[in-house]
């Protein structure tokens, strides 16, 4: 009876050690570059994965398409082992050209959306599809 009656106490007294409100502070260092990061322009993230489709053309090959948020860019492949080629969103770049850094994504024209780069185009963002001037069905 005893050897329990130790184990608990030992177990009570480790409980009463989790109440403590105040967080243990090893060290006082102070952050190297806490001034610059202070100072720091603000930094916009990437665009992140909004979707990704598999799509057939017309002249039989398969095009690999990433779309990503704000309709900004997209990266294509056509082999799932290939790194990414990215499309910018054209309208995208003649805002950035004219200075104007707060637009995210272009304005509605009321057209498909046309990425272009490295010499390859794509035009639209549904189940079909205009790759290098080819119909492309998802």
């Amino acid at each position: 009876m005893i050897p329990l009656a130790a184990a608990s106490l030992v177990a009570l007294a480790s409980l009463a050690a989790c109440g403590e409100s105040e967080p243990t502070e090893v060290g006082n260092m102070a952050d190297p570059q806490a001034e610059e990061l202070a100072d720091a322009e603000p930094v916009d993230l990437p665009p992140m994965e909004r979707a990704s489709n598999s799509y057939r053309c017309d002249d039989g090959s398969v095009v690999y398409v990433t779309f990503y948020t704000g309709d900004t860019q997209v990266g294509v492949r056509g082999d799932r082992a290939e790194p990414q080629t990215i499309l910018q969103n054209e309208a995208a770049a003649e805002t950035d050209a004219e200075g104007d850094a707060e637009a995210e994504a272009p304005a509605e024209t009321g057209g498909p959306i046309t990425f272009s780069g490295e010499g390859q185009t794509l035009v639209g963002t549904g189940d079909t599809i205009t790759y290098n001037g080819q119909s492309c069905s998802a």
